[in-house]
């Protein structure tokens, strides 16, 4: 009996091990998803989106953009529309649900802002995803503030006007982010503010006695990158 019991409990426990997702089920999942046009299908769902399924729709969006190579498939499917719907949703009831989805939908607009070239996008979506980003990279979590940052470091590539309205709207932010405690934190920090260096709040920042310190302690760091980032901004600052 209790070898018979031993095996039926050992066979249900391979039952359950093998219905587990790993990482490349939930990749394959992700990937087939968007290839059968499912972000398409999210924008015609928004037109009468309740709370809940807004909610499930940022989760969807969140989740398929970690995937970097689903990114520009998501843009070209209408994300960037739908996720901006999402962001400017005022009217439901529950603050804190109606903050979560908000919250996912930014990070994914991160995420995608990351790996798409923000040249190719209309400019007023790039100019409209400076205030989200900066909102996520205001959070707690390392994740958030990193990839935020990084999706502002590229989006700053359009041109002046990007960059005006993201030091306009983040520069406390980023520069409070150099001395976080996540180097890679740091370093994204650093690289935004680098590529906003035509901006005259970040020029007199770095000429500022005290704040040019901070920047030479930056380009003495032991990060390569940001160790390159500091230098090269202190180099155009001078």
């Amino acid at each position: 009996e209790r070898r018979m019991a031993s095996k039926i409990l050992n066979k249900d426990k391979k039952k359950i091990e093998d219905s587990k997702d790993s990482p490349e089920r939930c990749a394959s999942r992700k990937v087939a998803f968007v290839g059968a046009g499912g972000v398409s299908t999210m924008l015609l769902f928004m037109h009468t989106a309740s709370k809940v399924t807004k909610m499930q729709i940022a989760e969807s969006f969140f989740h398929c953009s970690a995937e970097p190579k689903v990114r520009s498939q998501m843009v070209q499917q209408g994300a960037l529309n739908v996720i901006f719907k999402l962001l400017s949703s005022a009217h439901d009831s529950g603050v804190a649900e109606v903050n979560k989805y908000k919250l996912l939908a930014s990070h994914a607009l991160a995420r995608i802002l990351i790996s798409v070239n923000p040249n190719l996008l209309p400019e007023i979506q790039v100019l409209e995803s400076v205030g989200p980003l900066v909102r996520l990279a205001k959070q707690d979590y390392a994740l958030q503030q990193f990839e935020a940052l990084l999706a502002l470091t590229n989006i700053a590539t359009v041109g002046l006007e990007v960059q005006e309205k993201l030091v306009d709207t983040g520069y406390g932010v980023i520069e409070e982010l150099q001395w976080s405690n996540h180097q890679m934190v740091v370093r994204a920090a650093t690289e935004t503010l680098c590529n906003c260096i035509s901006c005259d709040k970040v020029l007199s920042s770095l000429r500022d006695a005290s704040k040019h310190k901070v920047w030479l302690a930056l380009a003495l760091s032991e990060d390569v990158p940001t160790a390159a980032a500091a230098l090269g901004a202190l180099a155009m600052a001078t």
